[in-house]
């Protein structure tokens, strides 16, 4: 019976979604045919719909008349770029007929057409005449059923104007790629001789959320009302920066703790290296019978000493950031030769750089460019990434890592050695963690004292990101009214939208500015790079909302923590907010940033804790931990990168 009660529920529903939207495409039309009439198409009335009850989903839902103003709020735009299926309702007026069809789409915020919503379709088909006598469309689209527990939160109805797209055109193709790159499982709808592309141009929406509240958008309600319209970035009235120090460690200090034999004992067994911890894991001992000895009276001290330190780094009052100082000469060196190749890497032909992306695996191996996107759903195309795994290499049959032939063999074997040793370095603050957490006596019976230790080491499922950023042309202007910030439009955050790693712990290298001319690269560290009021570089948002820029020697490696070790610890650490603001004025607006950073995580099976309240995020904006704590790391992480994927 309960079967017969589903499959009947089904069938209801998909007749009511049928009939609501034919309608919806007639009403459309005949709204349409009006403001071509009465206004010429200078300024289009705003497609409302009024509630009938018995209607769609949308229709169902009480009228509260509620406004967003464009662009569409980051809640949507979420929504929007990770829903692929849509209902397309379009009309004939001239035999007053109407069409339905599923449709996969691909939600776009266009640079310069505004919220766009691209689809395909065979020439051959029913919608396509429609669609060439008629504009207007209606598109409903939901996420129902999606979330983790299996309710979504919004329905849309879309209404605008759908363009059939020049066949062979610049536009055609560039919204080709885009459909094709959200939709790779479906080339045979989208990619052919007789497939055009359509494009809805969306000039107003109705959102229903699942608590049964209506909201209304119209593109020509877009004004600068700040409070309703948000992005991901700052503007440049709103920042704070203050001046302040970073806590520093000795590299020495660190490697006289665990660098040598006399270091860490597991049991009987001396361990000096990430290896052979990852080896005695692969035998299956438990970390929980690690005693952590240290042989003489200076080394307790100084292991008091380095967590006084930590405390100060990332403890309740601390920056979330920690600067280690003094690395080997060697690793100096090594940075100047590789952070180049980030560059040379990012101006590789398309084809190369083509041959390495490798989308299956959600992004995270290979190259990436502008497959992230920002919390308002606007994609990142600031940056490029080589994404790799530090510990795979050679002609190891299990490496995923793949590499460009032109910069071979000097790109893996200068990624390979830093990003261990970045690793390495990353380890030895995990292992300090867990010590300032068991000195604080904020381990409970339930938790493994060495948890965050030991869910690094088991796997070693790092992953390392080779990151160049794009020059940022800006105007340069009077330098005498740098003070009076005059380019207060522009964003802060431009190079990188203020964001939290969802990682453990980050281990970043120092950045560096390139400058290319005739083939010569201008290496300068970002530190002191420019003259204007907030130089280049990494911020860090303290949590009283000021910004701190995070200036690293290039002598030294970077530490910042992420919302694993923040789950972990129950919200005795908290996650790094940071961005990276590129060159707003002078000579240096034209260059580039190459950079290096290493995400120390867990293996995907691994358990976290329950989100208690003190571990949650300070906002509840849809994002928060709130939204995305799963029981696991893999369903944690996945959560988090279909946000945005």
């Amino acid at each position: 019976m309960a079967n017969h009660s589903s499959t009947l529920a089904t069938i209801l529903g998909t007749t009511l979604v049928v009939g609501t939207l034919s309608s919806l495409g007639w009403y459309v039309y005949f709204t349409y045919q009006d403001d071509k009439d009465s206004q010429k198409k200078k300024k289009k009335r705003t497609l409302s719909l009024r509630s009938t009850k018995s209607s769609s989903t949308n229709d169902e839902c009480s009228m509260e008349q509620q406004k967003y103003k464009p662009p569409f709020p980051k809640k949507i735009r979420n929504m929007l770029s990770n829903c692929r299926l849509a209902y397309l309702s379009t009309v004939d007026a001239e035999f007053s007929s109407s069409h339905l069809s599923l449709m996969r789409f691909t939600y776009w915020q266009h640079p310069e057409d505004g919220e766009v919503v691209i689809m395909s379709t065979n020439r051959n088909t029913k919608k396509y005449e429609f669609l060439k006598k008629q504009k207007g469309v209606a598109l409903l689209v939901h996420d129902f059923g999606s979330g983790h527990d299996g309710q979504g939160m919004h329905s849309i109805t879309l209404n605008g104007e759908c363009r059939i797209l020049p066949s062979g055109s610049n536009k055609a193709e560039e919204y080709r790629q885009r459909h094709l790159e959200h939709n790779p499982e479906y080339p045979q709808f989208i990619v052919g001789d007789d497939i055009d592309i359509l494009c809805v141009d969306v000039t107003s929406a109705r959102i229903c959320d699942i608590q049964d509240q209506v909201v209304q958008w119209n593109v020509q309600d877009a004004t600068t009302d700040v409070t309703t319209s948000t992005t991901p970035q700052n503007k440049h009235k709103n920042v704070v920066v203050v001046s302040k120090d970073l806590v520093q460690i000795p590299y020495i200090d660190l490697q006289t703790l665990f660098g040598n034999d006399e270091a860490i004992s597991i049991g009987s067994t001396t361990v000096s290296t990430i290896q052979e911890i990852s080896s005695l894991f692969a035998n299956r001992l438990q970390y929980d019978a690690l005693r952590l000895t240290f042989t003489s009276q200076q080394k307790q001290d100084l292991l008091q000493s380095l967590l006084d330190n930590l405390q100060d780094a990332f403890g309740p009052n601390g920056l979330g950031f920690l600067e280690v100082t003094h690395i080997p000469s060697e690793m100096v060196q090594l940075r100047s030769t590789l952070l180049p190749m980030a560059e040379q890497l990012a101006n590789l032909p398309l084809q190369e750089l083509k041959r390495l992306e490798r989308p299956d695996d959600g992004w995270t191996i290979g190259w990436s460019h502008g497959k992230e996107h920002f919390k308002d759903g606007s994609y990142d195309m600031a940056k490029g990434s080589l994404y790799v795994n530090p510990f795979f290499g050679g002609n190891d049959n299990k490496n995923p890592n793949i590499y460009p032939p032109s910069l071979q063999p000097h790109l893996e074997e200068r990624m390979m050695k830093m990003t261990r040793f970045m690793g390495q370095v990353g380890l030895w603050v995990g292992t300090l963690c867990d010590l300032y957490l068991q000195r604080e006596a904020t381990v409970t019976v339930d938790d493994d004292p060495w948890m965050i230790t030991s869910s690094l080491v088991t796997g070693l499922a790092f992953k390392a990101r080779l990151l160049y950023y794009f020059p940022k042309e800006v105007a340069i202007q009077d330098m005498q009214s740098h003070t009076e910030l005059k380019e207060e439009n522009m964003v802060f955050d431009d190079w990188c939208g203020q964001h939290k790693d969802h990682g453990s712990i980050t281990a970043l290298l120092p950045g560096m500015l390139c400058e290319s001319n005739n083939h010569t690269t201008t290496k300068q560290n970002i530190g002191a790079s420019s003259n204007a009021p907030y130089p280049p570089g990494l911020y860090i948002e303290t949590r009283q909302g000021e910004l701190v820029h995070a200036s690293l020697a290039s002598t030294s490696l970077g530490f910042q923590l992420g919302e694993t070790l923040q789950i972990m610890s129950r919200g005795k650490f908290r996650a790094t907010p940071h961005s990276v603001k590129a060159p707003t004025m002078g000579p240096k607006s034209s260059c580039g940033r190459a950079s290096l950073a290493v995400f120390l995580q867990p293996m995907p099976n691994q358990v976290l804790p329950p989100l208690t309240e003190s571990g949650m995020a300070d906002d509840d904006d849809g994002y928060g931990l709130q939204h995305r704590w799963r029981n696991t790391f893999g369903e944690f992480q996945k959560a988090t990168t279909n946000q945005f994927n």
